[in-house]
């Protein structure tokens, strides 16, 4: 590593390429994963080049496989060439910060590549895998944070029947910024639906989400908060899904 980041204060751009374009030797995994090392290093050193070239062989080698350090030289660059390459970036954990950085830098040039992503479970709806739910997962998030438009919520609405808590989460957020009434009462409904399969991590943002779905979401936090206190006493005093309804309650 400390070679790679010699040859790149140097200058030696060529060489560099050269090292990131061989194929990969047959090691095991705890050599293949220092040669990564070592290779992030390398795509990190490549930030200094800001030349077409450079673009078009980072876009090459991230189309071959998802490297952080790739990734993030590729994302700097802020080019709207470089979405397919983020997006399924966004796949991998390894990946996703620098991916989710690129989309940010990109802003709302990549809300429709996000709003078609965000609808797309892949390899299809009856067999998604964990790294295509996570994909969408981030996608919504980032969608809060770029900004959709009204005219953008036609395309998330089949996302209502959705039932990942994460991601039903962040649709409610878009939702209490721009869904009309009736698809804001859906939003919230099925949220509430979810509450007690949510992460602890999720917990602030899905009260956060109900909260601004308010007045529609009064009704469907009524009816669990009515069916969460007809429970045992004993039931009652380990519910955090109840305090939570009775924090959004007062």
């Amino acid at each position: 590593m400390w070679a790679v980041e010699a040859l790149a204060l140097l200058g030696a751009r060529d060489v560099l390429i050269e090292y990131l374009q061989a194929p990969g030797r047959a090691v095991d995994a705890q050599l293949q994963f220092a040669e990564d090392a070592v290779r992030n290093t390398a795509g990190r050193g490549l930030r200094a080049w800001r030349d077409n070239q450079t673009f078009e062989i980072l876009l090459d080698l991230c189309r071959r496989r998802n490297l952080p350090g790739i990734v993030e030289t590729l994302a700097g660059f802020e080019r709207a060439e470089a979405i397919p390459c983020l997006d399924r970036a966004l796949e991998d954990d390894m990946c996703r910060k620098a991916a989710e950085d690129g989309f940010r830098k990109l802003g709302p040039i990549a809300r429709s590549a996000l709003l078609l992503s965000a609808v797309t479970p892949l390899p299809n709806t009856e067999e998604e895998t964990p790294s295509s739910v996570c994909r969408r997962r981030s996608v919504l998030g980032l969608l809060t944070e770029i900004g959709v438009e009204r005219q953008n919520w036609a395309d998330l609405r089949p996302l209502l029947a959705e039932r990942d808590p994460e991601l039903l989460t962040r649709l409610a957020h878009i939702a209490s910024s721009v869904a009309e009434s009736r698809d804001r009462a859906s939003a919230a409904a099925t949220l509430v639906g979810v509450l007690g399969r949510l992460p602890w991590f999720v917990c602030k943002e899905a009260e956060e989400a109900l909260g601004a779905l308010a007045p529609e979401s009064v009704p469907s936090i009524d009816a669990e908060l009515s069916r969460r206190l007809s429970n045992p006493p004993l039931v009652r005093a380990g519910d955090e899904v109840l305090r939570m309804l009775l924090r959004l309650k007062r």
